[in-house]
């Protein structure tokens, strides 16, 4: 039986799509294929997932052409030849809700979809850690970073703006604020915050103002890969802050320190199954 998922979307994305396959076919006993086509035809965001040590039975991608011809019949076909004429589709029905009758598949089955919660995957946790950490030796100056953050009561706190300002997506400051309290409430104040953002000269103007009562670092180093590397550090901090994002999701997700404390935002999709039980979800007011 074969268990093909398509990757979609962004590293976190990613990450999803590939832990709900790598569950699902060793619930079914079934053959674990991963579709990068779209990440290889330069349609969807770069394919950030195999700089994990992932394993999977099968990797496939073939041609996608973008006329109008193509989209309508061509690729249609081209798609059955690499995947199976007599595959069967299941589609995601609603985002960040979990669906457990896909474990009642019993035939080669395509998921499209993007199965945002952990529900799909938390009995493989142990197994998956180790294959989603980076194949390759980080730069000096990450090292410096991972080893700062282990020492210290750190906090990981993801600020995304960029891509979001222009759809609305932005978390109101509101929400870090209220976290801040909540988590120096509960942990102490001797806290180092550690902020990541796609946004630093716009998060150094904002907390200017806590400076003086808060010891703050705004996260920067050589990499020759950001995206991975800000989720490996965020994930090595002992807790988190985390913004409306499967990226700081994730980060928060292989966090294994014993006693971390995860706060997040509680806001349209992302609420209900979309968060384990255990963290600590503030509600967005908009």
């Amino acid at each position: 039986m074969k268990i093909i998922v398509d990757l979609a979307g962004g590293f976190g994305n990613q990450l999803f799509c590939y832990c709900f396959g790598y569950a699902l076919s060793k619930e079914k006993n079934g053959e674990f294929i991963i579709d990068t086509s779209m990440q290889d035809n330069g349609i969807a965001r770069e394919l950030e997932l195999l700089n994990l040590g992932v394993i999977y039975d099968k990797r496939i991608s073939y041609r996608y052409d973008r006329n109008i011809i193509s989209r309508a019949v061509i690729n249609k076909v081209i798609k059955r030849n690499a995947i199976g004429w007599r595959t069967k589709f299941y589609r995601e029905r609603a985002a960040t809700r979990y669906e457990p009758e896909v474990f009642g598949v019993d035939k080669d089955t395509y998921f499209k979809g993007n199965w945002q919660t952990e529900k799909y995957f938390v009995k493989y946790r142990e197994e998956l850690l180790p294959l989603l950490t980076p194949v390759k030796e980080r730069t000096k100056s990450v090292k410096n970073i991972l080893n700062q953050v282990t020492r210290e009561k750190s906090v990981a706190v993801h600020i995304r703006r960029g891509d979001y300002l222009q759809i609305n997506g932005a978390l109101p400051m509101d929400y870090y604020e209220r976290a801040f309290k909540l988590i120096c409430d509960k942990m102490g104040e001797d806290l180092s915050f550690y902020i990541f953002s796609d946004d630093l000269d716009y998060c150094r103007d904002y907390f200017k103002r806590h400076e003086n009562t808060l010891n703050i670092t705004y996260v920067q180093y050589e990499s020759d890969n950001t995206t991975l590397d800000d989720l490996l550090i965020m994930s090595k901090c002992k807790s988190m802050i985390i913004a409306n994002s499967t990226y700081s999701w994730w980060a928060a997700w292989l966090n294994q320190y014993p006693n971390k404390f995860v706060i997040c935002p509680e806001w349209g999709m992302w609420s209900g199954d979309f968060y384990p039980k255990e963290w600590e979800k503030l509600p967005i007011k908009r």
